[in-house]
């Protein structure tokens, strides 16, 4: 007797007093560039319009503001392209520089030039990003080596959308800069919007058993936006990755789980469909 029906699709199974694990904190280097543009093909880009030689503490664009979080003094200067993160005399550290997203993303990078513009002095400094509680060094660079470093990092948790990522310098100081720039190809910050709600694919404003049909509806399908319909990574996609993150932002709502009314209703239709073909078959 064949199978009654065969699919390679994940069920929808719930496990009473089972926790999923939100996906960990994702920190990217410089050579982990293109593995970040294929996990996010689609990524947008704040404009930047103003260009000014003023120092200031904040820049300021509809999609991300920057702001020079510690020490308490102004050391951004803008420009059409991006901004230069940079010292001065009187303040030779550069401290910990802040990224606000007006909403909220699952992905952000960004691309900088790192530039010795004189004195420079410590062993050797580290380029540090922070999100939430989980810090992680992206790169070195060493007094003495090269006066001028190209780089990239990237930060993603495609479960739990952020708004915010910190950035520090630590373990130089002196006559140092930052230019975070961007060009035709690509943007001084690169970001992912996330969903309006994680796992909601069916846009009710809830995550239940619902959106998982509204995934497998869509199933190999591709969306004109990242993080669109039911295209829960922001990998512009809809494949098994989003079943998980739709799993793991149901397993998050202990509400939801396990959302007897309608799960015990999918597996009675089921159940009667079975029986219905059995009788048939015999």
């Amino acid at each position: 007797m064949s199978p009654l029906l065969r699919c390679s699709l994940p069920l929808l199974t719930v496990v009473l007093g089972a926790t999923v694990s939100p996906a960990a904190v994702d920190f990217f280097r410089t050579g982990d560039e293109p593995q970040f543009g294929s996990q996010f093909p689609r990524r947008l880009t704040p404009t930047f319009t103003n260009a000014s030689d003023d120092r200031l503490m904040a820049i300021v664009t509809p999609q991300v503001t920057a702001t020079q979080v510690t020490p308490a003094f102004a050391s951004l200067l803008d420009s059409a392209t991006g901004f230069v993160w940079t010292t001065t005399d009187a303040n030779p550290n550069l401290g910990r520089l802040r990224l606000d997203f007006a909403q909220p993303v699952v992905a952000a990078s960004l691309r900088y030039n790192w530039v010795s513009t004189g004195t420079v002095s410590g062993a050797g400094g580290a380029l540090n990003v922070t999100l939430r509680s989980s810090t992680s060094q992206v790169a070195e660079f060493f007094a003495g080596g090269l006066p001028y470093q190209q780089g990239w990092l990237g930060v993603s948790d495609t479960a739990l959308p952020f708004s915010s990522i910190d950035i520090d310098f630590s373990g130089m100081s002196g006559n140092l800069a930052f230019y975070f720039y961007g060009d035709a190809s690509a943007g001084a910050i690169e970001y992912v919007p996330a969903p309006a709600l994680a796992g909601d694919y069916n846009s009710d404003g809830s995550v239940n058993s619902i959106d998982y049909f509204a995934w497998r509806s869509k199933y190999g399908s591709t969306v004109a936006a990242p993080a669109a319909g039911a295209d829960g990574n922001a990998d512009s996609v809809i494949n098994a990755a989003d079943y998980t993150a739709w799993r793991d932002k149901l397993s998050a709502q202990p509400a939801a789980i396990p959302e007897p009314t309608s799960l015990a209703g999918v597996a009675v239709i089921a159940s009667l469909f079975a029986m219905r073909a059995l009788s048939r078959r015999a």
